[in-house]
């Protein structure tokens, strides 16, 4: 409802709004006065420039962030404590804490435009790194492990004897990753398994042994 009366409002003639309760008279001539007036437009550049350089900083700090407390490396814990504590704080005390800390002659940004940049950047740090970590800790540290051995010409053969859906799931993506095997048998067959499976590599080392 409020981007709706804020998109309602900017299609009103504000010089023909008088006394009228609901508006009605209509116009372009906003629109075309941001675009074609550089004053005008002045705003909305400065929110833009502001915001891109607080979204740049955020990354630069978040994406390290998720990634450290989503493969809980150590301190992980103080990188969570320190990056949440602005979403821990009212954003009114946020803004006089800023105000107080840099209003210092040795480093006074109030006054200046690099305030709200470092307020936007503190304000949304927690939330991007909160996106990055719940992007990091689904990704299972063996995966990673299946990938480095992929790169080094390992492959890898998987037995499983359980039926659990999860697990089924998670080897089916080891084995694509790795493009080697999997065998989903149960302990009554899984000699025949590894017997067919040793004798395919052992043909192709014969194989190999041959030709060279």
């Amino acid at each position: 409802m409020p981007h709706l009366a804020i998109l309602w409002l900017s299609l009103v003639d504000h010089r023909a709004w008088h006394t009228e309760l609901v508006p009605t008279a209509f116009t372009w001539a906003n629109y075309r006065a941001i675009f074609t007036s550089a004053q005008d437009f002045a705003p909305i550049r400065n929110s833009l420039w502001m915001s891109a350089l607080a979204a740049g900083a955020c990354l630069l700090v978040a994406l390290p962030a998720g990634y450290l407390i989503g493969r809980g490396r150590p301190g992980a814990a103080w990188v969570n404590l320190l990056v949440m504590i602005p979403w821990a704080l009212p954003g009114t005390v946020t803004a006089m804490n800023l105000i107080l800390a840099f209003n210092h002659p040795r480093l006074s940004l109030v006054g200046t435009v690099w305030l709200l940049p470092l307020a936007y950047f503190i304000r949304n740090v927690p939330l991007l790194t909160r996106i990055s970590t719940a992007a990091v800790e689904p990704f299972d540290a063996t995966l990673l492990e299946v990938q480095r051995c992929t790169k080094d010409g390992i492959r890898i053969n998987t037995f499983m004897l359980d039926a659990d859906r999860g697990l089924q799931r998670f080897v089916e993506q080891m084995t694509e990753l790795n493009r080697g095997r999997a065998f989903f048998t149960t302990p009554q067959t899984l000699g025949d398994f590894v017997l067919v499976d040793f004798i395919e590599q052992r043909r192709a080392l014969l194989r190999g042994r041959r030709a060279g």
